[in-house]
């Protein structure tokens, strides 16, 4: 049987872009669980916002717009202010639409 690995996050910051749903509410709630603060962000916050109210004051939901520069920079301060510094960045957001024909 394998072993759960443990590993100790706490006083670190991390953003997950992609946040709202399937592999980033998952991988923000292990990340909150090994003590990381956690910023989700994403274009639809109701997943994320969701996971906010459970988990409490180290994780933030910010709305983001990873195409837009002025988003992402806008983000990055706010996140930066809110917990002092940023340390990891999983940039999770992906946008799935149609397949162009070559």
């Amino acid at each position: 049987m394998a072993t759960a690995l443990a590993y100790d996050f706490k006083g670190r910051v991390a953003i997950i872009t992609g946040g709202s749903g399937g592999l980033g509410l998952a991988m923000a709630e292990r990340l909150w669980g090994a003590g990381a603060s956690v910023a989700l962000w994403d274009a639809n916050t109701a997943g994320a916002q969701a996971l906010a109210d459970r988990l409490g004051d180290r994780l933030m939901v910010r709305q983001v717009d990873v195409t837009s520069e002025a988003s992402v920079q806008d983000a990055a301060l706010a996140t930066a202010q809110r917990f002092g510094h940023i340390d990891t960045l999983v940039n999770n957001a992906g946008i799935l639409g149609p397949v162009a024909n070559t």
